[in-house]
């Protein structure tokens, strides 16, 4: 198994702060079992390594974000990254909507599935959505509000009252 994932705003920028390397080492703990980080899956060392996993072993390519190619949905990247699979799970609901290589190009190119975790987010905001117990109160977070414009004029013709969480503040809407 391989997992991407990123972590932070790197910008295309190999910034260690936004390293995922710690978030393998709790990995590591939980599996009992090592999850290799993997620096640059663009080397063929490091592609190797990837690719002669055995079943049951994973490994973890290092933050997604450091490459620039990767928020930009480079189909080139996109090739490169899905030659490291057979088949493409998503398991982030947060990170389903944007259009990046490891959320769209691949799955261009992969069989393609939802994760479990997935799957409950979307089956549990359906429940929410279609019969809301009242009163009811949507909370909205984030960086971006721009990208949650059609979010939130939907949630206001739904909901009782809107909250829009910032930090430790709130605002009423």
């Amino acid at each position: 198994m391989v997992l991407v994932s990123h972590l932070g705003r790197p910008k295309g920028k190999r910034i260690k702060r936004y390293s995922l390397k710690p978030v393998a080492k709790r990995l590591e703990r939980l599996l009992g079992k090592p999850v290799p980080v993997i620096g640059d899956f663009l080397r063929t060392s490091d592609k190797k390594r990837v690719i002669s996993l055995k079943p049951g072993e994973v490994a973890m390519l290092e933050n997604i974000r450091f490459y620039p190619e990767e928020e930009r949905n480079d189909p080139q990247f996109s090739k490169k990254l899905a030659e490291l699979a057979d088949v493409y799970v998503n398991d982030a609901f947060g990170t389903d909507h944007r259009v990046h290589c490891s959320t769209v190009g691949v799955t261009q190119l992969l069989p393609k599935a939802a994760g479990l975790l997935l799957l409950k987010e979307v089956e549990m905001i359906s429940r929410l959505t279609n019969k809301p117990k009242r009163p009811f109160v949507a909370i909205i977070g984030g960086a971006k509000a721009e990208t949650k414009i059609t979010l939130i004029d939907h949630l206001l013709e739904m909901a009782d009252h809107l909250v829009n969480w910032k930090g430790s503040r709130e605002h009423v809407l």
